[in-house]
Formats: structure tokens, C-alpha cells, sequence
């Protein structure tokens, strides 16, 4: 089973194509900004490294965020649209989804990805097990659902790149209880994306391309303006 899968949903923006579980070819770039410009190049240049083309593909897989509002929609156009002209099926997954799969942790585990203005997306787990679904918090309600999901003064794992950001915000109390590893990745990677597809394809978890939602969680920024006018 040949997979394209792209992600855009944060920082890195990445490319992937597999045969089953075996990484043909990977790009990403981490020029935010640039999305855009990289994926379709990067697409191109993947499958020429893998000798593919895009007809070849069987599953198109992309990021549903959390994330940045156009980043999302950069990778979800794409592989939409791929989708829908080789009447090939979708595989998307979530942002918590892949930083799972690339930590490969085990036990109480934090993973927070920058939301901007004081906030960040979470999402815990207990081993392979979600405790809490992906929301948006402030560092103080973060603070107050750590404690709510997981043992009082139980040593946790936090990964994602809410983490730098916000670390000088985070109480003595709980900097005490959290934990990284000497390696972290801190930002969802096609990847990980194209190795999860493979799986809940396996499952039948497919879906056309028209049936696809992004996770957005916040409202935008220009929606939020015109709420306060």
C-alpha cells in the first residue's frame, strides 16, 4: 500500500511517502510561513525519489490540526484535492496522534502545542490511553486539569513545543513533576502521519475527501476581532 501523507499544521512542515511501513522518501521545512511554497515541490520530490507517481498512490493521509488555522488548510487542500481527482481515500489524523506515535512514551504524558496568547492545545494520555480529548487551555487550567487526570505529585512527561514556550509560566509545584526525555519531538511529522494511516487504513478508517473536518478548536483570530466589534 503506497502512502502520501503531508502535514502543515505546525512549524514543520513535512512530506512523506511509505510502502506499507518502509519510508521511501521524507522532505520538511521548518519556514512556517512558507508552507505553501514547499508542499507541492516537496510532494514532487518525494515521489520522484520513491520512483512513484501520484496515480500510484492508494492512501492520501494529512494532519487535521490542532494547529495553525492556514496551516491546516495548506496540507487539507492539497491531499483533498489529490483525493478527489484519483478518487483515492483519505486518512487524517490528529495532531496529538502523531506526537504519540513519534514519542513512543509510557505513562502520565503532557502534550501541549503553542496556541498563542497565553494558551496552548493539550492533550494527555496514560500510556496508549487518551485521558483528556484535545482542547484549548490557559497555563493556570493546564495546571488544574494535570491535576485533575493524573496522581497528585506523579512524575509526567510533557512533550511538544507548547513547552519551551511557555516553561517560564509553569509553577514551581508543578516544573517539580514534569519530566523529558533526552530526546523529544516536539512537532507532528508526516512520519509519523504516513505510519498511522497505514494503520487505521488497515482498519477500514478511511473517508472521501468531501468528509474531511479540520480540528480548530479556537476561533480564529479575525473571527475573534469581529466578535468584540
Amino acid at each position: 500500500m503506497i502512502i502520501l501523507a503531508a502535514d502543515s499544521c505546525s512549524s514543520l512542515g513535512s512530506v512523506a511517502v511509505f510502502n506499507n511501513n518502509t519510508l521511501l522518501s521524507f522532505s520538511s521545512s521548518t519556514n512556517q510561513r512558507g508552507h505553501s511554497e514547499f508542499l507541492n515541490p516537496a510532494i514532487d520530490e518525494t515521489l520522484r525519489k520513491s520512483n512513484l507517481r501520484l496515480s500510484e498512490v492508494d492512501i492520501f493521509s494529512c494532519g487535521k490540526g490542532p494547529g495553525s488555522f492556514t496551516g491546516i488548510r495548506v496540507a487539507a487542500n492539497i491531499i483533498k484535492s489529490f483525493s478527489y481527482i484519483y478518487k483515492k481515500p483519505m486518512v487524517v489524523c490528529d495532531s496529538f496522534e502523531m506526537l504519540h506515535q513519534q514519542n513512543q512514551s509510557s505513562g502520565p504524558q503532557v502534550f501541549i502545542l503553542n496556541a498563542f496568547k497565553n494558551m496552548v492545545y493539550a492533550c494527555f494520555y496514560i500510556d496508549d490511553q487518551r485521558v483528556l480529548e484535545s482542547c484549548a487551555l490557559t497555563i493556570p487550567a493546564l495546571e488544574n486539569a494535570i491535576n485533575q487526570c493524573f496522581p497528585l505529585n506523579s512524575e509526567v512527561k510533557f512533550f511538544g513545543d507548547g513547552y519551551k514556550v511557555y516553561e517560564a509560566d509553569f509553577s514551581a509545584h508543578l516544573k517539580s513533576r514534569m519530566t523529558r526525555g533526552l530526546v523529544c519531538f516536539d512537532y507532528p511529522s508526516a512520519e509519523s502521519l504516513g505510519l498511522l494511516a497505514l494503520k487505521k487504513a488497515n482498519l477500514g478508517q478511511t473517508m472521501e475527501w468531501n468528509m474531511f473536518l479540520p480540528l480548530y478548536i479556537r476561533a480564529s483570530e479575525a473571527e475573534e476581532n469581529l466578535r468584540v466589534k
